[in-house]
């Protein structure tokens, strides 16, 4: 497997083999083989596995973006303000949109978890990677930019304007040929990353869904927002 994968995961492949063996009560002995380890570390240094960081969104790219977006194609202002919201809420992918059609709705965000307040919206996580049981809400604000072509609130608006009257839970929809779709993970990273390319940013095909909490973490950091309250907004549970 090293010719193929990194070493990481090659200890998730052995950690999957030490359960199967715990859960038929079948004695597993290799977790404290020092011939295991010492292989684990050869390969390390053979292989050394480098994550690759995701580039940070930015308020500039964002608004490179809006420029060139159709205000008439519903699938591009989805798109457009899923982005807006992934970045003002410092979100994760997973928890504003569904990996496919069939994904439960109690596992990402839903129309009826977004409601108008005075100056804005206020979003309510219910699920996300550090609430799994429901046991808390995560309810965030997000207020209204005037004037200005990246407020999340406009666009969210105008997005869902453009297609009234559906019956599907999914907060994020657009319109395809006659009916209503709910706006998926890998539709929003193969759409934004068109828009992208059509605004003339470099190398688009990079950015992906944590892009936009990276960039949004490290946009409120650099605009002084203290970092308690980005690690309470971003559903951080480590420091």
């Amino acid at each position: 497997m090293s010719c193929t994968i990194s070493v990481p995961a090659i200890r998730n492949y052995l950690s999957g083999v030490k359960v199967l063996h715990i859960l038929l009560g079948v004695e597993y002995a290799f977790c404290s083989s020092y011939i295991v380890q010492l292989l684990l570390r050869g390969l390390s240094r053979l292989h050394p596995h480098v994550p690759q960081r995701a580039p940070p969104m930015t308020p500039t790219i964002l608004f490179a973006v809006s420029q060139i977006v159709n205000p008439y194609n519903s699938l591009e202002c989805c798109v457009f303000a899923c982005a807006l919201f992934l970045f003002f809420l410092l979100a994760r992918l997973g928890s504003v949109l569904p990996l496919s059609s069939h994904t439960s709705p109690s596992l990402f965000l839903c129309h009826n978890q977004i409601s108008k307040v005075p100056h804005g919206l206020l979003v309510s996580f219910s699920h996300t990677k550090t609430i799994q049981f429901g046991e808390r809400l995560l309810c965030l604000p997000l207020l209204t930019i005037a004037q200005s072509p990246l407020c999340p609130v406009r666009a969210y608006l105008h997005s869902f304007h453009l297609c009234q009257n559906h019956m599907l839970h999914n907060a994020f929809v657009y319109q395809h040929d006659s009916s209503v779709v709910g706006l998926t993970r890998s539709v929003f990273i193969t759409t934004f990353r068109l828009l992208l390319s059509r605004a003339c940013v470099a190398s688009p095909s990079s950015y992906r869904g944590h892009s936009f909490r990276r960039g949004g973490a490290s946009f409120a950091f650099h605009a002084g927002v203290p970092g308690e309250l980005i690690q309470i907004c971003g559903d951080w549970v480590s420091d």
